[in-house]
């Protein structure tokens, strides 16, 4: 069972598509459309008929071609419709071309291997299932969290659940926010992916606006494979920026209840969410990347 490598323009992406919808550990940042909009290019590593895949993204470095994760995509790595041992992981990752001297890739939570993998020290995952009904997961906020809530009712916020993805740009405050935080490809990166996503009715984008109709926060939602995922999250620089994010999670909670949900997030370990959810019962798991760096050692220090 031959795994072999196939450049972009030879990906067939019915096929690509269908084994991510059906793999046990499928998620949306892994389908053709958000790795087209999110990587500069990316190849592939496939088995068989698209039994088992696993994306190269790719970008350039001192006119060097490597692999990297691309911003607003998570957990990539290897996946499967078919069961996953450590034997076959490590296949694959043997697999993949030499001629990438450099490879820096988050991997999803089954892709873990005896060795080979690095724990980040950034970024942590949280996942919250959603099952349950409000008033039950509203039973364990903290009182910090409800007192913060009381206060957004006091002021009286509203959400809007869908708005326009011409808000990005325009968001309030602004320019000198959004050009601290992302380059200007990013933000057409942003744009794409909205579109894209609520195009493919896998996507939605939120509004949160207080008095006179100040649009306060923007969140950007994705889900498949029974996962929510907060892709990214804009806040205006001001102090209502914590009610106006408490405000938003805890909607998305109330209007997802009940349901077989889990909420994802995928954060920095130094954000203020990560307290938040712990308080709140979502699980709490470390990310795990593979990483191998064989540049030349007058580039290496350029590189994490």
């Amino acid at each position: 069972m031959a795994i072999n490598y196939i450049p972009n323009e030879n990906i067939d992406f019915k096929k690509w598509d269908k084994c991510i919808k059906k793999a046990f550990n499928g998620n949306i940042y892994a389908y053709s459309w958000y790795l087209n909009i999110v990587s500069d290019n990316w190849d592939a590593l496939v088995e068989n008929d698209y039994e088992r895949v696993m994306p190269l993204p790719q970008t350039r470095f001192a006119g060097k071609e490597i692999i990297t994760q691309p911003k607003f995509a998570g957990q990539l790595g290897i996946y499967s419709t078919t069961t996953l041992s450590e034997n076959k992981i490590s296949n694959f990752i043997n697999s993949i071309p030499i001629i990438f001297r450099y490879v820096n890739l988050k991997l999803n939570k089954h892709n873990k291997l005896s060795n080979s993998l690095r724990t980040s020290n950034k970024y942590v995952f949280f996942d919250l299932d959603l099952i349950k009904p409000y008033e039950k997961l509203r039973e364990i906020y903290p009182s910090s969290l409800t007192e913060i809530l009381k206060t957004t009712e006091k002021l009286k916020f509203t959400i809007a659940p869908r708005i326009s993805v011409e808000s990005i740009i325009t968001f309030e405050q602004d320019k000198s926010i959004l050009d601290k935080y992302f380059h200007p490809e990013e933000l057409i990166t942003m744009q794409l992916l909205v579109a894209a996503a609520i195009n493919n009715k896998m996507g939605q984008m939120c509004g949160i606006y207080g008095d006179n109709n100040t649009l306060l926060a923007i969140g950007f939602f994705v889900w498949s494979h029974q996962k929510a995922v907060l892709v990214f999250l804009l806040l205006n620089n001001n102090k209502l920026q914590l009610p106006a994010l408490f405000f938003l999670i805890d909607d998305f909670i109330r209007n997802n209840s009940e349901k077989n949900l889990i909420l994802h997030f995928e954060i920095n370990e130094n954000s203020r969410l990560v307290s938040l959810l712990e308080k709140i019962g979502a699980k709490k798991s470390a990310s795990f990347y593979y990483y191998r760096n064989q540049l030349p050692w007058y580039l290496k220090p350029f590189v994490a």
